[in-house]
């Protein structure tokens, strides 16, 4: 039950929003304080732990002071006249595709090495006439993207080295694939599009790609044809590549662009033991890396890109902030 000043906070906090005022008066203190409409107008998180900050206090360092939660899809901006870390990937004239060009791009993005090679293959294919922008869904409870293990601050910050556009979408703790979640699910996702169509100043009539960074399961891949299925095109530009191709593609990109990738989540024990044995862990963490994945040692049940879920992972972007 809430108290008489949160009602009272929620009050003038409501009126001001729907009168879309940049701030309202605290009754209690006086003190002006921003409106959500306001802070997500803004497009950015300012890390100063806003009383009614919509990014889930993604830019806020210490975790005590992190008390927000996402409830809705935000959009955070790319910051203008600026570079981001992959964009010499990026090709300043059309690209001759087969597909019809879309007017807008988003790239389903958790933050590991999959959705880093999906995100370049994208830049380095799509018109750069055309928008592409980042979309991560978040557990609205816990701020982590679920499975992968990766905090919305961390999201935030790839966000913010790749300089490109960003759209959290909260979900609940249930897989999207598991029953009763579906719905909820794809409603989310269909919010998210709308809003970064609004956000980019795309027509909601236009072309949207949706891209994903599946490797070779197809009940996945079967499961986001049919469900987007007249709404918006699918691209799977890494799906049944042989490894032999992907991964010195990826050891190249992290080569070209100083990238770092580390597991975030290790559901396999086979895999655990064996970093261990090795050493591999510092400080608690662990190294994706071609000097990993090409060890003779390395466990044979254990897929080399974790695409049956034995583990997940996290990329870094070092000389970028």
């Amino acid at each position: 039950m809430s108290t008489k000043r949160e009602a009272d906070i929620e009050a003038a906090h409501t009126a001001a929003c729907h009168a879309r005022q940049q701030t309202y008066a605290d009754p209690e203190t006086g003190y002006s304080v921003m409106t959500e409409w306001y802070l997500r107008e803004r497009e950015t998180c300012c890390g100063n732990a806003c009383r009614h900050c919509p990014y889930g206090h993604a830019r806020v360092t210490s975790a005590d002071r992190r008390t927000r939660r996402i409830t809705a899809p935000v959009f955070l901006a790319a910051r203008k006249n600026s570079t981001g870390a992959l964009d010499k990937l990026r090709k300043h004239h059309t690209v001759t595709d087969e597909k019809p060009s879309p007017s807008l791009v988003i790239v389903f993005w958790s933050g590991g090495k999959d959705s880093l090679l999906a995100l370049a293959h994208t830049l380095a294919n799509t018109d750069s006439r055309f928008p592409v922008c980042l979309l991560t869904t978040v557990d609205s409870t816990s701020a982590i993207v679920p499975i992968q293990n990766i905090s919305v601050s961390d999201v935030v910050r790839q966000g913010a080295c790749l300089n490109l556009p960003l759209c959290l979408v909260p979900v609940s703790s249930l897989s999207p694939a598991d029953s009763g979640a579906d719905a909820t699910y794809f409603e989310h996702i269909a919010q998210a599009v709308a809003l970064i169509t609004e956000r980019l100043h795309v027509s909601r009539d236009s072309h949207v790609r949706l891209v994903f960074g599946d490797l070779f399961l197809d009940d996945i891949r079967q499961w986001r044809l049919a469900a987007f299925a007249g709404k918006y095109e699918c691209d799977f530009p890494l799906f049944n590549i042989p490894y032999s191709e992907l991964l010195p593609r990826l050891w190249a990109l992290m080569d070209r662009f100083d990238l770092l990738v580390f597991f975030s989540a290790i559901e396999s024990n086979v895999l655990q033991e064996w970093l261990g044995r090795k050493n591999a862990f510092t400080s608690g963490k662990a190294m994706y890396s071609r000097h990993i994945v090409d060890d003779p040692q390395f466990p044979e049940n254990v897929d080399k890109m974790g695409e049956r879920g034995e583990f997940h992972t996290r990329v870094e972007f070092q000389n970028k902030k």
